[in-house]
């Protein structure tokens, strides 16, 4: 969880500078590693956030950024739980 918390954490760092180069590279990053660990949701959002910052599409990019931390904050709730940690 740690590489994709610190992912996210630069995602929205390129979000407040709206950096759309750095936002699509990130949320690509943030895809493919959610997606290897089968975390469907955040690898959903972060790829449309990495498509719609590709095109430099004006959108709310933080709404974004808050279902990917929302997104986390469950999967390691669930990872936690069955876990027993």
């Amino acid at each position: 969880f740690e590489n994709i918390e610190t992912d996210i954490s630069l995602l929205k760092e390129f979000i407040d500078k709206k950096d759309f180069l750095n936002i699509s590279k990130q949320a690509h990053k943030i895809a493919g590693s959610s997606g290897a660990v089968r975390f469907e949701n955040m690898r959903n959002i972060a790829k449309q956030i990495e498509l719609k910052a590709k095109n430099q599409e004006k959108i709310d990019y933080l709404n974004f950024f808050e279902k990917l931390q929302k997104e986390l904050q469950i999967y390691k709730k669930l990872y936690k739980d069955f876990y027993n940690v």
